[in-house]
């Protein structure tokens, strides 16, 4: 929090900015949190709103983050290289790295990657619109939006709290919480233990 105070770039009025410390609180694994972050972020920088706080002028960091931001969920399928996006923004790699360092505390290639993870989830978490994609494994979402390894996908999906299987699972089985069972680090150990 203290890091979202010190880069508040949109200047959003201490109302809006209040509702979002009160969405980023912890809460027990509840999906609807994420969405509702989503939203509120999403609503904030929309451009009628950017325009309404700050006469319409965005600084060049938080300008090139929305359009990072925006270019992630446009492009989901799409891994893009820093090169790449350096063509695609017409911004350096160091301006690029250092206001989304400054923005996220983490780089742009990981915020592109969380972007691709949270369409994953909300796919998982949907029966419908996987069966409107015609994705019905976990491996085929993951395909879909740019994951090649499974294991790197399954390793960095489990970051959000839970495996993606069990995100699956969830969503078949609305209301019943699966808990994440204890799975060994290594599969040397893994291996040991059958």
């Amino acid at each position: 929090m203290d890091r979202i105070k010190s880069v508040n770039s949109a200047a959003v009025t201490p109302e809006q900015f209040q509702r979002l410390v009160e969405l980023t609180r912890p809460q027990l694994h509840d999906p609807i949190q994420a969405e509702l972050i989503e939203a509120e972020l999403l609503e904030l920088l929309s451009d009628r709103r950017l325009s309404q706080l700050n006469g319409g002028d965005l600084s060049h960091r938080a300008g090139l983050m929305k359009d990072l931001i925006a270019w992630g969920q446009e492009n989901p399928r799409q891994v893009i290289s820093l090169e790449d996006l350096t063509t695609t923004f017409f911004a350096s790699r160091s301006s690029i790295v250092h206001s989304c360092c400054a923005s996220f505390v983490m780089g742009p290639m990981a915020l592109l990657k969380q972007i691709r993870l949270g369409q994953v989830q909300a796919v998982l978490l949907n029966p419908q619109r996987r069966e409107s994609m015609g994705l019905s494994t976990v491996q085929a979402v993951a395909t879909h939006f740019g994951f090649s390894s499974r294991n790197h996908f399954a390793r960095d999906y489990r970051q959000l709290g839970e495996a993606p299987r069990e995100t699956l699972q969830r969503s078949a089985t609305p209301g019943i919480r699966s808990h994440p069972v204890s799975v060994a680090h290594r599969p040397q150990m893994a291996m040991a233990r059958r």
